[in-house]
C-alpha cells in the first residue's frame, strides 16, 4: 500500500476581491500617499502651521502661556506624522490583502516596509526644503505609527473579521486541510 505523500501545513489566505475593488483599494493608497506629500510641504512648516494652530489654541485656551502653545502645537504636529503614516500602512495593508496576499506576517511587513519607505522619501524632500527640516526622529514616529496599524489591523481580523469586513477589509479564507488520497473499498490501495 503506498504511503501518501507528506503535505504543508494550510495557511490561511485572502481570496482575492474584483479586480475594479483592488484597483479601488490602490486608488485610495495613491490618494492618501499624495494627501500626506503635500501636508509634508513647505506650506505646512512649522511657521506655517503655527499661523493657525497658535490663533486655535489662544481661542481654545484664553490666557495660555506662549510656552504651552508651543508644546500644544508639537503634540498636535506628531500626533499627526503617526496618523497619517498608522492610515497610509493600513491603506498598503488593506490593498494588499484584497489583492489576494497572504493574511500572514509577509504582508503586514511589506506593508510596514512601503509606508516606512515613504516616510523616509519625504524627510530627505523636506531636509532639502529651505523652509522644513527633515528628521530622522520623525521616520522613527512614522514608522511606529505604520508599525502600530498593522499589528492591530492583523490582530483585529483574526479576532472580529465581522468588524473587519464592514470597514473594507476581506475576510480570511479558512485554510482548507489536505485530502489524503481515497482508498479503493475493494482492494484497500491509495487512487489518485
Amino acid at each position: 500500500m503506498p504511503q501518501p505523500t507528506p503535505t504543508k501545513p494550510a495557511q490561511a489566505t485572502t481570496a482575492s476581491a474584483p479586480s475594479s475593488r483592488v484597483a479601488g483599494a490602490w486608488g485610495l493608497v495613491v490618494v492618501w500617499a499624495l494627501l500626506v506629500w503635500g501636508l509634508g510641504g513647505d506650506d505646512l512648516s512649522l511657521e506655517g502651521t503655527s499661523r493657525f494652530l497658535g490663533p486655535l489654541f489662544e481661542f481654545l485656551f484664553p490666557g495660555i502661556s506662549g510656552a504651552t502653545n508651543e508644546r500644544l502645537q508639537w503634540a498636535v504636529r506628531k500626533t499627526a506624522h503617526l496618523t497619517e503614516y498608522a492610515l497610509l500602512a493600513a491603506l498598503f495593508l488593506r490593498a494588499l490583502w484584497l489583492g489576494g496576499r497572504p493574511a500572514g506576517r509577509a504582508s503586514a511587513w511589506l506593508a510596514f516596509a512601503l509606508a516606512a519607505a515613504f516616510a523616509a522619501a519625504d524627510e530627505t524632500r523636506q531636509s532639502l526644503s529651505v523652509a522644513r527640516l527633515g528628521s530622522i526622529w520623525d521616520v522613527a514616529l512614522d514608522a511606529t505609527g505604520a508599525a502600530l496599524s498593522v499589528v492591530a489591523l492583523s490582530q483585529a481580523r483574526s479576532r472580529w473579521p465581522a468588524l473587519c469586513e464592514r470597514f473594507g477589509f476581506p475576510a480570511l479564507s479558512s485554510p482548507v486541510p489536505p485530502t489524503p488520497p481515497a482508498a479503493n473499498e475493494a482492494t484497500g490501495e491509495a487512487t489518485e
